[in-house]
C-alpha cells in the first residue's frame, strides 16, 4: 500500500511550510551515523503531516532553524523509538522536543510487543514493508541517491500514519500514554547517571563486592564524560574488560589516570596539556562524589511473592490490552513492595490498576 502525499525539500533560509506550522501533529525522523562517535552525526531530517512530507539537509546550515518548531507546544512531534533522534536535538540545540509522541511506546498501550519496529507496525496496519537496505547507508555522503530520499519520505509518512491508527486503538488509554510522555519531555530523562551507566554495562557484575561496584560506577561515569568531551564512542575510550579490571584494583584511581593519559597518544588531535588538566579534575571530582552501591535487586523481598505479583499484573495488563512490562517491570514491583507510596506504581494511571495488590 503506497500513501498519496506530496514531497518537498526544505531550505533553512525559507523557513518551515505553513502546512507544518499550522498542523496539530507532525512526524519527525532523522537519518544519522553513530558508529565511532559519542554523539550522532545527523545527515537528514524528515518532517510529515498527513498529506505532505519534507526532507531537510542539515549538513551545511545546521538545525537551528528547527528550534521554534520543536518547542512549539501547539504541534505534537511524533517519532518512533525517539531516544536517538532526541539525542541529536539535546546535543545540538540543548532542547527536548515537546509535546512528544513516541509511536513505539504508544504501541505498547495498544497491546503490541515492547520495542516493536516501525516496519512491523507498517506491515500490521498497511501490509507494507519498509525498505531496510538504506538503514546502513552513509547519510553524510553527498549526493544522496534518489531512492534513499524516497525511503526517507516513506519512513516519516509511515510514522505519521501509524500514529493515527494507534491513537484510535488506544482510545481512553491515550490519556495514560500522554502521562508517560510528559516524563520523557524532561531533560533529566536523557542525562546519564551512575545508576543508568551501571545498568547498561554489558559485563557480568555479580562477582563484584559492593565497594568494587561503586568504583566501577565511578569508572563508567569518567568514561562517559571523557567520551562526550572527545566525541568518541565509549568503547574507544575504555573497553568493558578494562573497566572490570580497574575496578577490582586497590589502585583504581591511579590506574584511571594512567589509562586516560594514554588517550593523548591514541587521539593525536587532543591537546595534551589541556586534556590532562581537565581529566585529572574530572577523576578527582568523580572519586569524591557520593555514589551508592547497587542494591541487590530483590534483597530481602520474597522471590515467590514477586513472581506471584508478576503473574497477577500480567493478567491485569492483558485485561487492559497493554504490554505487561509497560504496566510494571520487575524492579517496579520490588520498589512497590519496599515502599508503595513512593513507588512508580503508586502514581498516575498505574495506581488504580495495581494498588489493590499492594
Amino acid at each position: 500500500m503506497a500513501f498519496d502525499y506530496k514531497t518537498h525539500t526544505l531550505d533553512a533560509s525559507s523557513g518551515l511550510s505553513d502546512n507544518i506550522i499550522k498542523a496539530q501533529h507532525a512526524a519527525v525522523d532523522t537519518e544519522f551515523i553513530r558508529q565511532s562517535t559519542y554523539y550522532p552525526k545527523v545527515g537528514l531530517i524528515q518532517l510529515a503531516t498527513r498529506d505532505d512530507s519534507y526532507v531537510f539537509d542539515p549538513m551545511d546550515s545546521g538545525i537551528e532553524c528547527l528550534r521554534s518548531f520543536l518547542l512549539n507546544r501547539s504541534i505534537a512531534k511524533i517519532m518512533h523509538a525517539s531516544r536517538q533522534d532526541i539525542d541529536i536535538f539535546v546535543h545540538q540545540l540543548r532542547i527536548v522536543p515537546a509535546p512528544l509522541i513516541d509511536t513505539q511506546i504508544l504501541a505498547e498501550f495498544c497491546g503490541f510487543e515492547a520495542n516493536i519496529s516501525l516496519d512491523a507496525l507498517s506491515q500490521h496496519f498497511f501490509e507494507m514493508s519498509l525498505d531496510k537496505s538504506y538503514q546502513r547507508l552513509n547519510w553524510l555522503k553527498r549526493p544522496l541517491p534518489a531512492k534513499a530520499l524516497v525511503y526517507a519520505h516513506e519512513d516519516v509518512q509511515v510514522t505519521y500514519r501509524c500514529f493515527e491508527k494507534l491513537q484510535e486503538m488506544a482510545d481512553h488509554k491515550y490519556a495514560w500514554f500522554l502521562e508517560d510522555m510528559a516524563e520523557m519531555e524532561k531533560p533529566t530523562f536523557y542525562q546519564e547517571t551512575p545508576e543508568s551507566l551501571f545498568k547498561k554495562f554489558k559485563k557480568q557484575t555479580r562477582s563484584l563486592t559492593s565497594a568494587q561496584a561503586v568504583v566501577l560506577k565511578r569508572i563508567l561515569v569518567i568514561r562517559d564524560l571523557v567520551a562526550a568531551k572527545l566525541n568518541r564512542a565509549v568503547r574507544y575510550i575504555l573497553e568493558d574488560d578494562v573497566c572490570m579490571e580497574i575496578c577490582q584494583s586497590d589502585l583504581a584511581k591511579q590506574k584511571m589516570s594512567e589509562v586516560m593519559k594514554g588517550l593523548t597518544e591514541k587521539f593525536h588531535e587532543v591537546k595534551k596539556a589541556d586534556f590532562l588538566d581537565w581529566n585529572e579534575g574530572i577523576i578527582d571530582e568523580v572519586f569524591k562524589r557520593e555514589i551508592s552501591a547497587p542494591e541487590k535487586e530483590e534483597g530481602n523481598i520474597n522471590k515467590n511473592h514477586v513472581q506471584e505479583l508478576q503473574q497477577k499484573l500480567a493478567v491485569t495488563a492483558e485485561q487492559n490490552q497493554i504490554t505487561p512490562s509497560l504496566l510494571a517491570r520487575k524492579r517496579d514491583i520490588i520498589e512497590a513492595l519496599r515502599d508503595f507510596p513512593t513507588s512508580r506504581l503508586s502514581k498516575g494511571w498505574r495506581a488504580p490498576l495495581v494498588q489493590s495488590l499492594f
